[in-house]
C-alpha cells in the first residue's frame, strides 16, 4: 500500500493572513516516496478569524483533497503544534471545534490517517 504525506498551512506566498480583512490563502502538496510529488494546490479563504483557524482549514482542505484522490493512508504535516495537539488529544479547542469534527470524520474515510508535527522550515519545503 502507498502512503502520501501532505504538508499543508496558511501561505504568506500568496496572501499573508490579513486581520483587517480576515483573509489568507492556503497552500497543500501530497507526495509519496514511491511516487514523488502527486499534487498540489493552493485556493484564497475569506472570513477566518485567526491562525489557528487558517490552520484547521488548510488541513481540512488537505483531506478534502486527500479523499478526491482516493488515497488509502495519509500521513498529515503541519507546523501548527497546537493544532496537532488539538487533534491528537482528547481535548478539543472551542475555537475550531467545528472543522476539528468535520476533520475527524473526513479521516475516518482513510485505511491509515496520521497527523504529524514538523517545522515550519520543512513544511516550507513540502509546499513550495
Amino acid at each position: 500500500m502507498l502512503s502520501y504525506r501532505v504538508g499543508m498551512g496558511p501561505s504568506s506566498k500568496f496572501v499573508p493572513f490579513e486581520w483587517e480583512r480576515s483573509l489568507t490563502s492556503i497552500a497543500w502538496c501530497f507526495t509519496s516516496e514511491q511516487l514523488g510529488s502527486l499534487s498540489t494546490g493552493t485556493s484564497i479563504i475569506d472570513d477566518v478569524n485567526s491562525p489557528l483557524m487558517a490552520e484547521s482549514l488548510a488541513l481540512h482542505k488537505g483531506n478534502t483533497e486527500a479523499r478526491k484522490l482516493e488515497l488509502p493512508a495519509v500521513t498529515f504535516l503541519s507546523d501548527c503544534a497546537t493544532l496537532i495537539r488539538a487533534i491528537s488529544t482528547p481535548n478539543q479547542l472551542k475555537e475550531i471545534y467545528g472543522v476539528f469534527k468535520d476533520i475527524k470524520s473526513l479521516s475516518t474515510g482513510f485505511d491509515s490517517t496520521v497527523f504529524n508535527h514538523i517545522s515550519c522550515s520543512h513544511n516550507a519545503m513540502l509546499i513550495f
